[in-house]
Protein backbone atom coordinates (compact mmCIF):
# COMPACT_ATOMS: atom_id res chain seq x y z
CA UNK A 1 0.00 0.00 0.00
CA UNK A 2 2.93 2.44 1.21
CA UNK A 3 4.50 1.54 -2.21
CA UNK A 4 1.34 2.29 -4.26
CA UNK A 5 0.73 5.55 -2.51
CA UNK A 6 -2.65 4.29 -0.75
CA UNK A 7 -3.45 5.81 2.42
CA UNK A 8 -3.75 2.52 5.40
CA UNK A 9 -4.23 2.55 8.83
CA UNK A 10 -2.97 -0.26 11.12
CA UNK A 11 -6.11 -1.50 13.28
CA UNK A 12 -4.61 -3.01 16.95
CA UNK A 13 -1.09 -2.08 16.29
CA UNK A 14 1.27 0.14 16.74
CA UNK A 15 3.18 1.71 14.24
CA UNK A 16 6.99 3.29 13.68
CA UNK A 17 6.97 4.32 10.59
CA UNK A 18 6.06 8.45 10.39
CA UNK A 19 3.46 7.97 7.25
CA UNK A 20 1.82 5.64 8.82
CA UNK A 21 -1.59 5.97 11.10
CA UNK A 22 -2.51 3.30 13.41
CA UNK A 23 -5.30 2.73 15.69
CA UNK A 24 -4.29 -0.09 18.57
CA UNK A 25 -2.92 -0.54 22.10
CA UNK A 26 0.75 -0.57 24.21
CA UNK A 27 0.88 -3.98 24.03
CA UNK A 28 4.26 -3.67 26.00
CA UNK A 29 2.38 -1.40 28.92
CA UNK A 30 -0.52 -4.18 29.08
CA UNK A 31 1.96 -6.94 29.55
CA UNK A 32 3.67 -4.93 32.18
CA UNK A 33 0.39 -4.77 34.23
CA UNK A 34 -0.49 -8.30 33.35
CA UNK A 35 2.64 -9.46 34.67
CA UNK A 36 2.59 -7.01 37.83
CA UNK A 37 -1.18 -8.50 39.01
CA UNK A 38 0.79 -11.97 39.22
CA UNK A 39 3.65 -10.60 41.11
CA UNK A 40 1.36 -8.49 43.14
CA UNK A 41 -0.27 -12.41 44.33
CA UNK A 42 3.03 -13.41 45.30
CA UNK A 43 4.06 -15.45 42.45
CA UNK A 44 8.14 -14.85 41.40
CA UNK A 45 8.21 -17.92 38.82
CA UNK A 46 6.26 -16.56 36.14
CA UNK A 47 6.51 -18.35 32.46
CA UNK A 48 5.62 -16.40 29.44
CA UNK A 49 4.03 -19.24 26.90
CA UNK A 50 3.22 -19.15 23.15
CA UNK A 51 3.82 -16.39 20.45
CA UNK A 52 5.29 -16.18 16.58
CA UNK A 53 8.43 -13.79 17.05
CA UNK A 54 7.61 -12.59 13.35
CA UNK A 55 4.25 -10.81 15.21
CA UNK A 56 4.96 -7.17 16.90
CA UNK A 57 2.58 -7.88 19.54
CA UNK A 58 4.34 -11.38 20.55
CA UNK A 59 7.40 -9.16 20.83
CA UNK A 60 5.83 -6.68 22.72
CA UNK A 61 4.32 -8.48 25.40
CA UNK A 62 7.22 -10.27 25.83
CA UNK A 63 9.37 -6.96 26.43
CA UNK A 64 6.49 -5.69 29.18
CA UNK A 65 6.50 -9.11 30.97
CA UNK A 66 10.17 -9.12 30.91
CA UNK A 67 10.21 -5.48 32.27
CA UNK A 68 7.86 -6.00 34.92
CA UNK A 69 9.56 -8.97 36.17
CA UNK A 70 13.06 -6.82 36.03
CA UNK A 71 11.89 -4.48 38.46
CA UNK A 72 10.46 -6.27 40.64
CA UNK A 73 13.92 -8.05 41.23
CA UNK A 74 12.97 -11.08 40.39
CA UNK A 75 15.83 -13.05 38.39
CA UNK A 76 14.21 -13.51 35.07
CA UNK A 77 15.00 -17.05 34.08
CA UNK A 78 15.07 -17.81 30.04
CA UNK A 79 14.14 -21.16 30.30
CA UNK A 80 10.63 -19.26 31.78
CA UNK A 81 9.66 -18.12 28.01
CA UNK A 82 8.56 -20.87 25.24
CA UNK A 83 7.62 -19.64 21.90
CA UNK A 84 5.48 -21.00 19.49
CA UNK A 85 1.98 -23.03 19.17
CA UNK A 86 0.62 -23.19 23.08
CA UNK A 87 0.88 -27.14 23.33
CA UNK A 88 4.59 -27.00 21.62
CA UNK A 89 5.19 -23.94 24.09
CA UNK A 90 3.83 -25.35 26.98
CA UNK A 91 5.56 -28.79 26.46
CA UNK A 92 8.83 -26.76 26.84
CA UNK A 93 7.93 -25.46 29.80
CA UNK A 94 6.66 -28.39 31.50
CA UNK A 95 9.89 -30.16 30.90
CA UNK A 96 12.26 -27.22 31.87
CA UNK A 97 10.37 -25.34 34.53
CA UNK A 98 8.67 -27.13 37.05
CA UNK A 99 9.33 -24.69 39.60
CA UNK A 100 6.45 -22.08 37.88
CA UNK A 101 3.47 -20.90 39.91
CA UNK A 102 2.28 -18.81 37.15
CA UNK A 103 1.86 -18.53 33.53
CA UNK A 104 1.25 -15.81 30.71
CA UNK A 105 -0.22 -17.13 27.39
CA UNK A 106 0.43 -15.02 24.52
CA UNK A 107 -3.34 -14.77 23.87
CA UNK A 108 -6.74 -17.40 24.57
CA UNK A 109 -6.03 -19.34 21.43
CA UNK A 110 -2.20 -20.34 22.64
CA UNK A 111 -4.03 -20.92 26.24
CA UNK A 112 -6.95 -23.14 25.41
CA UNK A 113 -4.75 -24.85 23.23
CA UNK A 114 -1.40 -25.94 26.02
CA UNK A 115 -3.32 -25.69 29.07
CA UNK A 116 -4.45 -29.49 28.81
CA UNK A 117 -0.91 -30.18 28.88
CA UNK A 118 -0.14 -28.45 31.96
CA UNK A 119 -3.39 -30.26 33.77
CA UNK A 120 -2.27 -33.73 32.34
CA UNK A 121 0.89 -32.74 34.07
CA UNK A 122 -0.96 -32.38 37.75
CA UNK A 123 -0.84 -28.66 37.34
CA UNK A 124 -4.29 -27.83 38.78
CA UNK A 125 -5.75 -24.47 38.14
CA UNK A 126 -5.62 -22.14 39.97
CA UNK A 127 -4.16 -24.50 42.71
CA UNK A 128 -0.87 -25.42 41.17
CA UNK A 129 -1.37 -22.84 38.39
CA UNK A 130 -2.38 -18.77 37.73
CA UNK A 131 -3.34 -18.26 34.59
CA UNK A 132 -3.57 -14.71 32.34
CA UNK A 133 -4.04 -14.84 28.75
CA UNK A 134 -4.93 -12.69 26.24
CA UNK A 135 -8.05 -11.50 24.06
CA UNK A 136 -10.95 -12.20 26.05
CA UNK A 137 -12.33 -14.54 23.68
CA UNK A 138 -15.06 -16.90 24.10
CA UNK A 139 -12.46 -19.61 24.73
CA UNK A 140 -11.49 -18.11 27.68
CA UNK A 141 -14.71 -17.41 29.39
CA UNK A 142 -16.08 -20.87 28.60
CA UNK A 143 -12.82 -22.83 29.60
CA UNK A 144 -12.59 -24.93 32.52
CA UNK A 145 -11.76 -22.61 34.88
CA UNK A 146 -12.65 -19.34 32.55
CA UNK A 147 -9.49 -17.85 31.91
CA UNK A 148 -8.46 -14.19 33.33
CA UNK A 149 -7.70 -12.41 30.12
CA UNK A 150 -7.15 -8.75 28.80
CA UNK A 151 -10.30 -7.45 27.08
CA UNK A 152 -9.49 -5.06 24.14
CA UNK A 153 -12.01 -2.26 22.90
CA UNK A 154 -12.15 -3.92 19.14
CA UNK A 155 -15.33 -1.87 18.18
CA UNK A 156 -13.87 1.65 19.73
CA UNK A 157 -10.77 0.60 17.45
CA UNK A 158 -12.81 -0.43 14.22
CA UNK A 159 -14.95 2.70 14.61
CA UNK A 160 -11.36 5.06 14.89
CA UNK A 161 -9.36 3.28 12.26
CA UNK A 162 -12.22 4.60 9.23
CA UNK A 163 -12.24 8.03 11.14
CA UNK A 164 -8.58 8.45 11.06
CA UNK A 165 -8.38 7.18 7.09
CA UNK A 166 -11.34 9.56 6.15
CA UNK A 167 -9.21 12.72 8.01
CA UNK A 168 -6.03 11.58 6.26
CA UNK A 169 -8.31 11.88 3.01
CA UNK A 170 -9.76 15.00 3.92
CA UNK A 171 -6.68 17.24 5.30
CA UNK A 172 -3.71 16.11 3.26
CA UNK A 173 -1.06 17.79 5.18
CA UNK A 174 -1.39 15.33 7.91
CA UNK A 175 1.63 12.75 7.68
CA UNK A 176 0.28 10.32 10.16
CA UNK A 177 -1.90 10.08 13.17
CA UNK A 178 -2.09 7.54 16.54
CA UNK A 179 -4.58 6.64 18.49
CA UNK A 180 -4.12 3.99 21.58
CA UNK A 181 -6.95 2.70 23.69
CA UNK A 182 -6.73 1.55 26.85
CA UNK A 183 -6.97 -2.30 27.86
CA UNK A 184 -8.24 -4.04 30.72
CA UNK A 185 -7.70 -7.32 32.71
CA UNK A 186 -10.93 -9.25 33.22
CA UNK A 187 -10.45 -11.45 36.06
CA UNK A 188 -12.03 -15.12 36.35
CA UNK A 189 -11.07 -18.09 38.23
CA UNK A 190 -7.69 -18.51 36.75
CA UNK A 191 -5.76 -16.73 39.27
CA UNK A 192 -4.92 -17.01 42.96
CA UNK A 193 -2.17 -16.58 45.21
CA UNK A 194 0.42 -19.35 44.96
CA UNK A 195 0.41 -22.23 47.25
CA UNK A 196 3.01 -22.56 50.03
CA UNK A 197 4.58 -25.77 48.58
CA UNK A 198 4.89 -24.42 45.32
CA UNK A 199 6.60 -21.17 46.32
CA UNK A 200 8.57 -23.76 48.32
CA UNK A 201 9.62 -25.49 44.97
CA UNK A 202 10.41 -21.77 43.44
CA UNK A 203 12.77 -20.95 46.52
CA UNK A 204 14.41 -24.55 46.14
CA UNK A 205 14.86 -24.66 42.43
CA UNK A 206 18.36 -23.84 40.88
CA UNK A 207 17.91 -20.23 39.20
CA UNK A 208 14.46 -19.04 41.79
CA UNK A 209 15.07 -15.84 42.79
CA UNK A 210 14.09 -16.74 46.24
CA UNK A 211 11.57 -13.44 46.94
Amino acid sequence: ARELGILCVLVGRQSTAPDVSAVGRNEAAIAYQVTENLLDLGHRAIAFVGGDWDYSYTRSRLEGYRQALTDRGVNLQDRWTALGTGSEATAKIVENSPEITAAIFVNDANAVDGLPLFQAAGYSIPGELSVISFDDTEEARTFDPPLSSVSYPRYQEGLWSVKVLVERLRQPLIQSCRVVFRASLVERDSCTHPREEAQLRVNSSKGGDGS
